[in-house]
């Protein structure tokens, strides 16, 4: 059953999606002590819609060469202090991901981190709640093997959801539920084997790197729609040796769309739906390193239309940068020091009536320490900041949007020739179809009426159009 004031807040969402804004970035605030070893950031919203109050939990290190820590603060309070979750002097605790899902009349937030409290590293859980208590952790594996870089994809719209690691080699993905106040897993599939690190997965698609004649590969299974069972690995990328490979996150937890990947001191971007794949390279900067994603998926179209960070340049003039998919050519400096810099990552942030914050942390070297700092930015709602790129391009959009009778899809097209549109549900199921044998250049409409199918629920429905070699989307919400 899915959240009333989430619904809401989509809703709400939808009267201003077809554009909007980007601010300008904030400027770095330290979130950590400059005395011990801080990585590996996790943000959560604790509220059941946009406001609320903002978690990150994290590595710490005391003393450099002892076990890691996971501590949290309240960084949405600069007054708040850092608090340990768990550690001790011979126990490691690594890799947090907080959960917060809306599978119940309130929410729920977990803690999922890996652990060797009992010899070898397993992966564990522990429920919190949005006062910062927590209850007793419980183990979710128990095998002779590590389990090593869990991926947890907390996609809220589609409940049980993706978890996937690595353990000895192997690639494995499950499906997790929440059963009392603990999780456990469902499903439990092993892709492949072999020479395999770092998996990402969203709903439906997993992805890793496979060591392969002393290089790393990107590798690939789907399980989309009618498929009930995961494909045979495949190459997503297999030239040169490709690292730091990391999913985008995505606004509200939508499914994402983006990977991206460090190759020779580029960045390459791959959406796993339309296995489009682009380099980004921007004049004047040299080279990239450790990049990041986010997709603001439900309100923009185009492919790799997403803000991206990165780290560009040597030692310790190693900055962070970020761009939007609007000014792909401008990166702005977010770091803009004199010490090395590393590891930017994007989360959501906070909602309010008229922009969206979206985080920035990452790490800075400073005195032989590891701090971790923040920047954030506003992305206004409903506000004009076309892309000059769309004009005149196949392109398509809905209005109004959300509707609850019936919705006038109006698109463009720029040649004389047969135009197909297709309506997926999140699925990826098509739904229904509309085939223009005689489209002509220039805009036309086309009525859906998803009423006239009893078996159309309400919902987020993916509505493509396809010409010749062109292809283009928009989200559309259909409530009743």
């Amino acid at each position: 059953m899915k959240k009333p004031a989430l619904i809401i807040s989509i809703l709400f969402l939808f009267n201003f999606l077809q554009s909007q804004s980007f601010e300008e970035w904030s400027d770095p605030v330290a979130l950590t002590d400059s005395l011990s070893f801080n990585s590996n950031p996790v943000v959560v919203i604790m509220s059941d819609g946009f406001g609320g109050d903002l978690f990150m939990f994290y590595e710490k290190r005391l003393i450099e060469n002892t076990p890691k820590q996971i501590w949290m603060r309240q960084i949405s309070n600069p007054l708040s202090e850092e608090q340990m979750i768990f550690g001790n002097e011979f126990t490691e605790y690594r890799n947090p991901h907080a959960l917060k899902l809306f599978s119940t009349i309130n929410s729920d937030y977990f803690l999922l981190f890996e652990s060797n409290l009992n010899g070898n590293f397993d992966l564990f859980g522990v429920k919190f709640y949005d006062d910062g208590t927590f209850e007793e952790p419980f183990q979710l594996t128990c095998t002779p093997s590590d389990e090593n870089s869990g991926f947890y994809s907390d996609y809220y719209f589609n409940y049980p959801f993706k978890v996937c690691w690595e353990s000895d080699g192997y690639i494995i993905i499950s499906e997790m539920e929440m059963v009392a106040d603990t999780l456990q897993f469902i499903l439990i599939d092993t892709i492949d084997s072999g020479n395999n690190f770092d998996p990402v997965c969203s709903e439906d698609f997993v992805a890793w790197r496979k060591n392969v004649n002393e290089n790393s590969h990107i590798y690939y299974s789907s399980k989309f729609y009618p498929a009930i069972q995961w494909s045979e690995p495949d190459t997503v990328f297999a030239t040169g040796n490709n690292i730091n490979l990391s999913m985008a996150n995505a606004m509200l937890g939508f499914c994402p769309e983006t990977l991206c990947w460090e190759n020779s001191d580029t960045i390459i971007l791959y959406n796993i739906y339309s296995g489009e794949i682009c380099t980004y390279n921007s004049q004047g900067l040299f080279p990239y390193s450790e990049p990041h994603a986010f997709n603001f998926d439900v309100i923009t179209d185009p492919y790799f239309l997403c803000i991206i960070t990165f780290c560009s340049g040597f030692d310790s003039n190693k900055e962070v940068y970020s761009s939007d998919g609007f000014n792909y050519l401008n990166p702005v400096n977010l770091s803009n020091n004199s010490i090395p810099d590393s590891y930017p990552k994007l989360y959501s942030g906070r909602g309010y009536s008229y922009y969206y914050e979206l985080i920035n942390i990452w790490q800075s070297f400073i005195n032989g320490y590891i701090v971790l700092y923040k920047s954030d930015i506003n992305i206004s709602w409903g506000s004009v900041n076309e892309n000059p790129l769309m004009k005149n391009n196949l392109n398509i959009s809905a209005q109004p949007n959300p509707f609850s009778d019936n919705t006038k899809l109006i698109f463009y097209v720029p040649e004389n020739s047969p135009v197909s549109i297709n309506i997926y549900c999140l699925t990826g199921q098509i739904i229904e179809k509309f085939k223009i044998n005689n489209a002509k250049k220039g805009r036309e409409t086309i009525n859906w009426v998803p009423q006239a199918k009893k078996n159309i629920e309400q919902g987020i429905y993916i509505v493509e159009i396809k010409q010749v070699d062109k292809r283009n989307t928009c989200k559309v919400i259909y409530s009743k």
